[in-house]
């Protein structure tokens, strides 16, 4: 069960899946991370690509169960009685609390992947842009796009033509 969206369930997938059962290594995660950004639903791809991996095609079935099951359940039986809390201060400011770890969940799974993903000064300088670019509320989609065709030249060209 996770609160904040899809995204905020990577941490938690890390640590069961990577860190503590060792379902998968730490490459083989980031590789399913990365891949699974670029289809629709990438956190239902990643649950399915680890149910796959433990389990085959049972696996893969009941990871896309239990990933939509908690949620959905959670919303039957909240649903009714949201209007009434959200307007108690005690709700909203344990939300606030819920928010704020998982910014700190989705920092350290970011900390933890920072040495595999700067490799060298190009993937570090694609970091800051994307930093900056997000920080200054540029579209996404623009950065991904340029940032896609200059590591495509970068890599696909000039690096080769380096060697």
């Amino acid at each position: 069960l996770a609160f904040g969206g899809a995204q905020s369930a990577l941490p938690l997938y890390h640590k069961t899946f990577v860190v503590d059962n060792n379902i998968l290594t730490q490459n083989a995660y980031l590789d399913a991370v990365l891949i699974s950004q670029i289809t629709p639903g990438p956190v239902l791809c990643l649950s399915g690509y680890i149910g796959y991996v433990y389990g085959g095609i049972l696996g893969a079935m009941l990871a896309f169960l239990f990933t939509f099951l908690p949620p959905i359940v959670l919303l039957i039986l909240v649903n009714p009685f949201y209007d009434m809390l959200s307007r108690k201060i005690w709700f909203y400011r344990g939300m606030i609390g819920v928010i704020t770890s998982l910014t700190s969940l989705l920092l350290s799974l970011g900390v933890q992947f920072f040495p595999q993903t700067i490799v060298d000064p190009f993937t570090f300088l694609v970091m800051i842009i994307s930093f900056l670019s997000l920080y200054y509320k540029k579209p996404v989609i623009w950065i991904v796009i340029i940032i896609s065709i200059s590591s495509y030249l970068y890599y696909g060209f000039l690096i080769q033509t380096l060697k």
